[in-house]
């Protein structure tokens, strides 16, 4: 493997992970439907609404997710690590 497949590899990896990212992020939020309608039958204006009942819940269903991420991230950094050791070694 050389190094341009490397970098292209590092490079759709990337990619793919902030593609899963906003993925998870979005159907956090649009796991809580109703919730809004909830918090304006409470009274609340649009900015309480969302810091103390969008967001905190939001927070709870994304959170897991964006870990989990991380973590294959870091998983897959140290795979292509083991594999750029031989290209830098020069063999």
């Amino acid at each position: 493997m050389d190094a341009r497949s490397l970098a292209a590899c590092v490079g759709r990896n990337h990619q793919i992970v902030n593609r899963l990212h906003g993925g998870r992020v979005r159907g956090g939020f649009q796991s809580l439907r109703g919730q809004s309608e909830a918090g304006v039958a409470l009274g609340l204006n649009y900015a309480h609404l969302t810091a103390l009942v969008i967001l905190p819940q939001a927070l709870a269903f994304v959170i897991p997710g964006i870990v989990n991420n991380f973590i294959d991230l870091f998983m897959n950094k140290r795979s292509f690590q083991s594999l750029a050791r031989p290209i830098s070694s020069g063999q």
